[in-house]
């Protein structure tokens, strides 16, 4: 009988310690929640991150070793027009490029994302002259998606 007694006592001391356990971590996460979230908070941004920028090394176009854009046609439109940007300081008022022969009047189109790429690329440039606009297209949704990231968590 005694040693049944020392076996069932041997099981109950590891659950004795995992449950002291528990509610040492119980108490730090409840004394530290405000770290507790931010901790949170940085691991959901770094796979947000990681995630988003999965695919950014299959960007590069075999061809020219250049970044280029997804299949649609809008980034390709926006990205010149921040090219544009870059190069004269403001957007061209009459596009002659869309609607050919007539042209298009781009006053009545969005310019929040070309101007954002634009000054989105003037910013990267600052640390690396090696950036081109290309490069800013494709990072900018990244940057732009960590960013509502911590907004969507508050």
């Amino acid at each position: 009988m005694g040693n049944e007694d020392e076996k069932e006592e041997d099981k109950e001391e590891p659950e004795k310690i995992i449950e002291a356990r528990k509610a040492v971590l119980k108490k730090f996460l409840k004394r530290r929640k405000e770290l507790f979230y931010v901790v949170a908070l940085f691991l959901i941004v770094l796979v947000a991150v990681f995630v988003r920028s999965s695919n950014i090394s299959g960007l590069r176009d075999i061809t020219t070793g250049t970044y280029t854009l997804g299949p649609d046609l809008d980034p390709f439109l926006f990205l010149r027009w921040a090219k544009y940007i870059v190069n004269n300081g403001l957007l061209m008022s009459h596009d002659s490029m869309r609607y050919v022969p007539l042209g298009y009047d781009t006053a009545f189109e969005t310019k929040v994302l070309p101007y954002s790429i634009a000054y989105f690329y003037k910013l990267l440039h600052i640390f690396s002259k090696s950036v081109n606009v290309e490069f800013a297209a494709i990072v900018f949704p990244v940057v732009w998606f960590a960013i509502a990231t911590i907004f969507f968590f508050f």
